[in-house]
C-alpha cells in the first residue's frame, strides 16, 4: 500500500482521474472477456444438446457473436493504448521535474553528485517508473479482477471444477511468488548500482579517447565497462529469467489438472458431451486464470526490482521571485576556506551601476570561489554579499539571477547552432539585439570570414570552434541578456591583443549604460577607470569612476 500512496502522490489531478478511468475501462473489458467465454460455452452447449438459441439462424447467431468479440476487443487495444500514452506523458512530465531538481540543486550538493547517477536518475527513472510501477498496478489491479470473476464463474457453473482449479493452480502460484520476490530481492540492488557503474564508466572511456590513444590504455577503459556492465546484465536478464518461469510452470500444472479432470469424469457412465463441457470450462477458467496469474507475479516482481524509481521522486519546485533592478553590490568582510586552505580572507568592496571592478589573484586561488559567493551558490563562512541592501543566500539568489550575467571561465556551450549558444531559448529571436551583439563581439566578422552566419551549427564542446570563438559565445550570450550586473571568471583568456582591446572597450560601454561589471582575472590588465583590488595582498585603492557619468560630460 506504501507503494500505491507514492505512485499516487507523483500523478497531477487529471493524470489520476484518466488513470482511474481508464483503469476502469480496462477491468470491464476483461469482465467482458469472462461474459464472452461464458456466452461461448452456453452457446456450445445449446448447440451440442440441439436446444434452441433463439429467433436467428445459427450461422447468422455466430457471426454476430464474432462481430461483437471483434468490437469488444478493438476496445481493449484502445484502452491499452490510451493508459501507455498516459504512463509515457507522466514519465516526460517526471523527467522534466528531475531535470529542474537537478538545475536547481544547492552547488555543493550538485558538484559532489556522480553525473552518472543524474542521467539516470533524469532519462530512466522516470520512464521505469511509468512502465513497470504505474501500469504494473493497473495490470495486477485488473488481472486480480479477472481472476476473481473467473473464479466466481467456475463455482456457479460447477463447484466440484471450482475446487478442482484452485487446489491446481493456487499452491504452485504462492511458491513461485515467493521464490521469484526472493530472487528479486537480491537482484534489484545489483541492478541499479551495476547499470550506474557502468554508465559512469562509459562516460569515462568516452571523455578520456585521446589519453587512451596516447597511452595505449583503450583495453582498461574497455574493460573497465565491460566489468561493470557484466554485472548489470547478469543480474538484470537473470532476473527477468525467474520472471519466465510461471507461465511454463502454471501451464504444466494446468495440463496435469485437465489430465486429472479427464481420468475422473471418464468413470462416470454420461461421458460424452459432459466430458467435454467440464473441460471446455476447466480450459475457459484455466485460459483467463493462468496468463492472469502470470501477469500479476511478474508485475509484482516488478514492482519490487523497480521500487527505488519511487526513492528519487523529485519534489516540485517553487519559482523564484524576479528582484528589481541591481542598484547596489556589497561585499564586506567574506571569508572562505576549502579543505582548511584560506581561499578568502575578510574581502570588501562595494560597486554600483557604472562601475568595473577588477578583481586580481593567482591562478588557483579563490577566485571562482568569489564569483560562486556572489551569485549565492555556496554560503560565505565569514561576512556577507548583499545585492540592494538584501543579503544573498542560497535561499535568495536566484531572484537575482534573472538581472545577472556569468561567464564562467571555460566557455559553456552547446551541441546547436551559434544563435541559440548566444540566446538559450527558442524561436523567436531577437534578431535586432542578436546582431548587435554579434557585432559588439567580433562573432559577425569571424563568422564572415569562413562564409559562415550564426546558423553555423556548434559540435559537442564546441570543437569546431577557437577557444577565442568561444570565449566571444559566451560573452555575447552575456550581452544579450541586457543584465545589470556582469560577472566575467577570466575573459581575456584565450583572446589575442586586438580582442582583449576590443572587449576592454565593450565592457567600458556597458559600464557607461549603467551596468555593473566585476571581472576576476590573474592577468594583469587595465581597464581605463577601472579598480583594481588584489583579492590577496593590500594594495592603496582609486576612487571609483562611474563610467556612466564620464560618456555624458
Amino acid at each position: 500500500m506504501s507503494l500505491l500512496r507514492r505512485s499516487w502522490r507523483l500523478l497531477e489531478g487529471p493524470e489520476r482521474w484518466r488513470y482511474v478511468l481508464l483503469s476502469l475501462a480496462d477491468a470491464l473489458v476483461q469482465l467482458l472477456d469472462i461474459a464472452f467465454l461464458a456466452a461461448l460455452l452456453l452457446l456450445v452447449k445449446r448447440l451440442l444438446q440441439k436446444e434452441s438459441i433463439g429467433p436467428f439462424p445459427v450461422p447468422l447467431l455466430l457471426l454476430l457473436f464474432f462481430a461483437a468479440f471483434l468490437v469488444k476487443n478493438g476496445c481493449g487495444l484502445t484502452v491499452q493504448r490510451a493508459l501507455h500514452t498516459l504512463a509515457g506523458r507522466v514519465s516526460l512530465r517526471l523527467s522534466g521535474r528531475q531535470l529542474e531538481a537537478c538545475q536547481q540543486a544547492a552547488h555543493a550538493e550538485f558538484l559532489h553528485s556522480d553525473t552518472s547517477v543524474l542521467i539516470r536518475k533524469v532519462n530512466f527513472h522516470p520512464v521505469e517508473f511509468a512502465h513497470y510501477i504505474l501500469l504494473g498496478l493497473q495490470q495486477i489491479a485488473a488481472q486480480l479482477l479477472l481472476i476473481a470473476a473467473s473464479v466466481v464463474a467456475v463455482l456457479l457453473y460447477d463447484p466440484a471444477l471450482f475446487a478442482l482449479v484452485v487446489a491446481v493452480l493456487l499452491p504452485p502460484a504462492f511458491f513461485l511468488f515467493r521464490g521469484i520476490k526472493r530472487r528479486i530481492d537480491r537482484s534489484k540492488d545489483t541492478v541499479k548500482d551495476a547499470n550506474e557503474a557502468s554508465l559512469r564508466c562509459l562516460l569515462d572511456a568516452l571523455k578520456g579517447q585521446p589519453e587512451a590513444k596516447v597511452y595505449g590504455r583503450q583495453e582498461f577503459f574497455r574493460d573497465r565497462y565491460l566489468h561493470a556492465r557484466r554485472r548489470f546484465s547478469n543480474a538484470y536478464f537473470g532476473m527477468m529469467g525467474w520472471q519466465q518461469w510461471p507461465a511454463r510452470s502454471l501451464e504444466t500444472v494446468a495440463v496435469l489438472g485437465l489430465l486429472l479432470l479427464l481420468g475422473f469424469s471418464l468413470q462416470r457412465p454420461d461421458t460424452g458431451a459432459y466430458l467435454l463441457l467440464r473441460a471446455g470450462a476447466f480450459l475457459a477458467a484455466a485460459y483467463k486464470v493462468i496468463p492472469g496469474l502470470v501477469k500479476i507475479i511478474g508485475a509484482s516482481g516488478q514492482l519490487r526490482a523497480w521500487s527505488f524509481t519511487l526513492d528519487d521522486a523529485p519534489p516540485r519546485q517553487e519559482q523564484p521571485v524576479a528582484s528589481g533592478p541591481i542598484r547596489k553590490l556589497e561585499v564586506s568582510g567574506l571569508s572562505y576556506a576549502w579543505d582548511r586552505k584560506p581561499l578568502l580572507e575578510n574581502l570588501s568592496f562595494e560597486a554600483f551601476p557604472g562601475d568595473i571592478v577588477l578583481l586580481e589573484s593567482p591562478s588557483g586561488s579563490g577566485k571562482t570561489t568569489l564569483l560562486h559567493l556572489l551569485l549565492g551558490f555556496i554560503e560565505p563562512q565569514a561576512g556577507a554579499v548583499r545585492i540592494n541592501g538584501v543579503r544573498v543566500r542560497p535561499g535568495n539568489a536566484a531572484a537575482f539571477w534573472t538581472r545577472t550575467a556569468y561567464v564562467r571561465q571555460d566557455a559553456f556551450l552547446i551541441q546547436d547552432s551559434v544563435a541559440r549558444n548566444i540566446t538559450l531559448e527558442d524561436e523567436p529571436l531577437d534578431s535586432q539585439r542578436l546582431q548587435v551583439v554579434l557585432r559588439a563581439t567580433g562573432l559577425s566578422r569571424m563568422l564572415a570570414a569562413t562564409g559562415d552566419t550564426f546558423h553555423k551549427q556548434v559540435l559537442e564542446n564546441g570543437r569546431n570552434l577557437s577557444g577565442g570563438q568561444q570565449q566571444r559565445i559566451a560573452l555575447a550570450r552575456a550581452l544579450y541578456r541586457r543584465a545589470d550586473l556582469y560577472l566575467l571568471d577570466e575573459p581575456f583568456n584565450e583572446l589575442d591583443r586586438a580582442a582583449v582591446d576590443e572587449l576592454q572597450a565593450l565592457l567600458q560601454d556597458e559600464a557607461a549604460a549603467g551596468k555593473i561589471v566585476i571581472v576576476v582575472t590573474h592577468q594583469p590588465e587595465t581597464i581605463p577607470g577601472a579598480r583594481r583590488i588584489r583579492i590577496h595582498g593590500k594594495q592603496a585603492q582609486p576612487d571609483r569612476t562611474d563610467h556612466a557619468r564620464l560618456r555624458s560630460l
